[in-house]
């Protein structure tokens, strides 16, 4: 099952689905994110602290970073890009990272957190 996120004025309809980048127009400059690859799904053990995952490396030119829909238990920081914790519930999470650049454009990109016993 594909799922995506859906933003912008009523007139307008961006999705991201895994494996699609989606970039914004908002803002200009050579500064814009740009795509170093696919960020890979994550296995996860319930209640087992994961090894951070640094999901700022399949961006370049990103000065900030936001994620959608993460497991209970784990934490984004939007400074840096990197998820860590442990996550409590054992769930899917299809979450998306973006990465924005100072003059507001972003990029984006859907994978999948599996957290099994």
């Amino acid at each position: 099952m594909n799922k995506a996120i859906f933003w912008g004025q009523p007139n307008q309809t961006n999705v991201v689905r895994k494996g699609e980048w989606i970039v914004s127009t908002k803002g200009t400059g050579s500064g814009q994110p740009r795509w170093l690859g696919d960020i890979p799904d994550l296995d996860l053990t319930q209640n087992v602290l994961m090894t951070p995952f640094n999901t700022s490396v399949y961006f370049k030119a990103a000065t900030s970073y936001s994620v959608t829909s993460i497991n209970d238990g784990l934490v984004f920081d939007t400074a840096t890009g990197i998820l860590s914790g442990t996550p409590t519930n054992l769930d899917n999470h299809n979450p998306i990272v973006t990465g924005y650049n100072s003059h507001g454009s972003a990029l984006s990109n859907a994978f999948n957190i599996a957290v099994t016993a």
